[in-house]
């Protein structure tokens, strides 16, 4: 049997190559020093605005607009992305 599996729009397709049977569940802890919580909503609003101008939105932090450059082929810095991509059709 050959597991197939993809999105409405053919965005993203998986294979399943094998299959295990579990032997008991291993928790996934996080390890780093600090976290913010945050509701379903304001991430879904942080995604779109992130896709809408990826160089935009990191560089909306004054700390990273400090050390980071983002530049065209011919060594222009950019302020914002030229193109939006689109939002993530798996998160919607």
């Amino acid at each position: 049997m050959i597991l197939k599996a993809h999105d409405s729009e053919n965005d993203y397709g998986f294979t399943a190559v094998g299959l295990t049977t579990d032997k008991g569940s291993t928790p996934i802890y996080y390890k780093g020093k600090t976290f913010e919580p945050i509701d379903r909503k304001s991430l879904t609003s942080i995604y779109k605005k992130y896709y809408a101008d990826p160089i935009g939105y990191l560089l909306q932090d004054a700390k990273y607009a400090a050390i980071v450059k983002i530049k065209d082929e011919k060594g222009n810095i950019l302020k914002h992305s030229k193109r939006a991509e689109p939002y993530n059709p798996i998160e919607r």
